[in-house]
């Protein structure tokens, strides 16, 4: 289906209107640069399964990796009030201010220059990502290093000196080496329950995180649903699958 003309760009462009038109698979032969960003307190937990068959499905596509393991790598997710005073102090960053941050909060901005494609992995708690996940992006995703402002035209009227307001024009992004993002999270309720509630961690991710990405990049997701319900068996062809949709497609 994705050799026929058109099918991939149609679908693509589909795709960054609602993750759930699935987007096309990367190209044979090319091998990512992928980032994993986990978030799941508890070693023994599923989703440190699912961490683990990412990793193992990029290392058997050949493809380079790297992971940030917040409740593992020392990452503070809890914005200060110093980090929220000094939010917009870079929005037309300035390198030596940048080298001013904290070192997980560099590390993580170089993780996300670094790679190609990211994968965010999850448990949904209450519809939405994990506290320690929204205070990665509330930290990490700050003006200046990840996005900006549009430019201010002459003679309007801002706020914010040398920038206009962007809710007609959007963020200008950053980040645009990334070219794929993958949410891959389990839920305890059903997909239709989900669906209805808002799915709030995959809207978030797909919909408000994702501009700041290149313009064409696509949003992919895999959710085991009802997880307390489903047999051993099934767990395992869950796990199965995102291996190999690391592998093989992303």
């Amino acid at each position: 289906m994705w050799k026929v003309p058109g099918v991939a760009y149609l679908a693509t462009k589909l795709n960054m209107l609602s993750s759930y038109v699935p987007a096309p698979p990367r190209e044979e032969g090319v091998k990512r640069r992928i980032l994993l960003v986990h978030a799941h307190p508890v070693d023994e937990s599923f989703s440190c399964s699912l961490a683990k068959a990412i990793e193992e499905g990029a290392a058997e596509g050949g493809h380079e990796f790297k992971k940030i393991d917040i409740y593992r790598s020392g990452f503070n997710p809890i914005m200060s009030a110093k980090d929220r005073k000094g939010y917009y102090d870079n929005v037309d960053f300035d390198a030596s201010k940048e080298a001013a941050l904290t070192s997980d909060v560099r590390g993580a901005i170089a993780a996300l220059r670094w790679c190609d494609s990211v994968v965010f992995c999850y448990p949904t708690w209450w519809m939405n990502t994990p506290a320690a996940m929204k205070g990665f992006f509330d930290r990490t995703l700050i003006p200046g290093s990840t996005w900006t402002f549009p430019p201010k035209p002459e003679g309007s009227v801002s706020l914010v000196p040398g920038f206009m307001n962007s809710g007609a024009t959007g963020l200008v992004p950053r980040l645009t080496n990334i070219k794929r993002v993958y949410g891959v999270s389990t839920y305890g309720a059903s997909q239709s329950i989900v669906t209805v509630a808002g799915d709030n961690g995959r809207n978030m991710i797909c919909t408000a995180i994702r501009p700041l990405f290149a313009r064409d990049c696509t949003c992919g997701w895999a959710g085991l649903y009802n997880m307390d319900f489903v047999s051993p068996e099934g767990k395992k062809e869950f796990l199965a699958n995102v291996k190999r949709i690391i592998r093989d497609e992303l």
